[in-house]
């Protein structure tokens, strides 16, 4: 059993946020537990679906990017584009959290239909899982 101060619940943009913020406390035991993938509702947006807000990196007039999960990275220089996709923002969120070595866990199984079955091998660290 792992003991947490602070459980993050999903590895969505929020979590990953968060994530990234209590990294910043000393000495506080914390993970993220995510049911699938990092950004894994991301992934299952229609291929045809895009942000509306425009995604750029605007760090040389002190400003971060709008869609960003921490001020120094950016969504559009990771993926190559300003309205990204679903799969590219989830892509973004996975190479943030795996540079950051965020504490993921997950222990999910493809269940019949839209279920998720949990196996009882315990937590792997998120580098098994994105």
């Amino acid at each position: 059993m792992h003991r947490l101060d602070v459980a993050v619940v999903g590895a969505g943009a929020a979590g990953i946020g968060m994530a990234l913020a209590l990294q910043k406390v000393p000495g506080l035991k914390f993970g993220v537990l995510e049911a699938g993938r990092v950004g894994e509702s991301f992934r299952r947006w229609p291929a045809q679906t895009r942000f509306i807000t425009l995604s750029f990196h605007s760090n040389p007039f002190g400003l971060s990017d709008l869609n960003a999960v921490n001020e120094p990275s950016s969504p559009a220089i990771h993926s190559g584009a300003e309205h990204l996709s679903g799969p590219q923002y989830a892509d973004y969120l996975t190479f943030v959290a795996k540079g950051h070595e965020l504490a993921c866990h997950s222990r999910p199984i493809a269940g019949k239909g839209s279920t998720t079955q949990w196996i009882p091998d315990g937590w792997r660290s998120c580098s098994a899982w994105m």
